[in-house]
């Protein structure tokens, strides 16, 4: 019965986050296309290749197995996850895109002193908001990937898959900046839902070595 209620517990979390990232999707579809417009906001929306709102479109040096434990350095690959180095090669605001792999097309934000693998694009130099562009990658460019992906024994993309995909934007960078802050505040709600998660399951599983080895009695 004591395990029963936190499964209980995590189960009814978990249904929490996928319905907020079903809203998530929800809003998505509704304010990158312009379909709903915020009540204070104006104007066309325009269409712009994706290589006119950037000036720099680089991949990194490295190899994968560059990283090193004692690192104090972002080190993006084409995992979800990052990992560390001990040098840097560039120092900015940028989006990074997984070139190849299982996760090819999944993007990273990061602003500061970082590296990457040689198979991981990065883009800097925005002249729209970086938000509003990694959001509108998030949902449609999975969609043209699956179009153009180049599979062998590894899926891929290339440069021109990034740099000639049309988006559609707000004229103006506050619009922009305000759908991306909507946006933004769900995504913290929903990692925060899942901090959550993970410290209930950790609980779980100390309750299980306790409660099921005889460590622990119940009164």
């Amino acid at each position: 019965e004591a395990v029963d209620d936190i499964n209980q517990l995590i189960n009814s979390l978990e249904r929490l986050i996928r319905k907020k990232k079903a809203i998530k999707k929800g809003v998505m579809q509704e304010l990158l296309t312009g379909n709903k417009r915020l009540p204070e906001f104006s104007g066309e929306w325009v269409d712009k290749k994706l290589k006119d709102v950037y000036t720099v479109l680089t991949t990194g040096k490295l190899d994968a197995n560059a990283m090193s434990e004692t690192g104090i350095y972002r080190f993006y690959t084409c995992a979800k996850s990052y990992y560390f180095i001990d040098s840097y090669a560039f120092d900015d605001e940028a989006l990074l895109i997984s070139g190849n792999g299982e996760n090819v097309g999944y993007i990273h934000y990061y602003k500061g002193k970082f590296n990457a693998y040689q198979r991981t694009y990065i883009l800097m130099g925005f002249t729209e908001d970086i938000f509003y562009i990694k959001y509108y990658l998030e949902k449609y460019l999975p969609e043209r990937i699956e179009k153009e992906v180049h599979a062998g024994g590894t899926p891929y993309i290339k440069k021109d898959t990034i740099s000639e995909m049309t988006i559609k934007l707000p004229s103006t960078i506050e619009e922009q900046k305000a759908i991306s802050q909507i946006l933004l505040n769900m995504d913290v709600e929903i990692e925060l839902l899942q901090e959550k998660l993970n410290k209930y399951q950790k609980i779980k599983q100390g309750m299980l070595d306790e409660l099921l080895t005889g460590k622990t009695r119940l009164i």
